[in-house]
């Protein structure tokens, strides 16, 4: 099976480990890349940041559309009409979410005050709201219950309407707190 050339396994080894014409990694000499690389590179990225932070909604829509299919189609026919306000006020929360955590993010890169960390806390808001709005809606689903046992109804709508007053905050503080980062 190894060729006719040779008639055991270990002429095979021994045939090329004598010919071994390849270095291994190890032998390259670690190369730290010039400033001037390093400075482009992070010039790239940041400029990638800001040309989203310009005009985020293409990209967000995008992905909204992405999380819409990912909660939606999954559901069998019976949870679906069971649990269909329930799944619809999920993709709304997770719009909402999507949408407090860009405002949020363009409040924390964007602004020179202490102001500014306002935004990194509402993003962590947003996220923990979309993360337990999930888990609570698919707990009611298929559970019929809550995952917080002394729960009687759904967490979804209340955490719509924090988001909703996530994004009524951070667009108020906008208009009238923030200033603009001078560079």
């Amino acid at each position: 099976m190894l060729g006719e050339e040779f008639e055991s396994e270990d002429e095979f080894d021994e045939e090329y480990e004598d010919d071994e014409d390849y270095e291994d990694e190890d032998d390259f000499p670690e190369e730290d890349f010039p400033e001037e690389v390093e400075r482009a590179l992070m010039q790239q990225q940041e400029s990638r940041f800001t040309s989203f932070l310009e005009d985020p909604w293409p990209k967000t829509a995008f992905i909204l559309i992405l999380i819409g299919f990912v909660i939606i189609l999954p559901w069998p026919e019976a949870i679906w009409f069971t649990w269909l306000y329930h799944i619809i006020a999920l993709y709304l929360l997770s719009i909402l979410g999507v949408v407090a955590i860009v405002y949020s993010l363009k409040a924390w890169i964007t602004t020179s005050t202490r102001i500014r960390f306002i935004g990194m806390t509402f993003i962590i808001i947003s996220f923990v709201c979309i993360v337990v709005g999930f888990i609570d809606t698919i707990a009611w689903a298929i559970t019929g219950y809550s995952f917080i046992p002394a729960l009687q109804t759904p967490l979804v709508v209340l955490l719509v309407v924090v988001e909703v007053f996530l994004i009524y905050t951070l667009w108020i503080m906008r208009s009238q707190f923030m200033a603009p980062k001078e560079d």
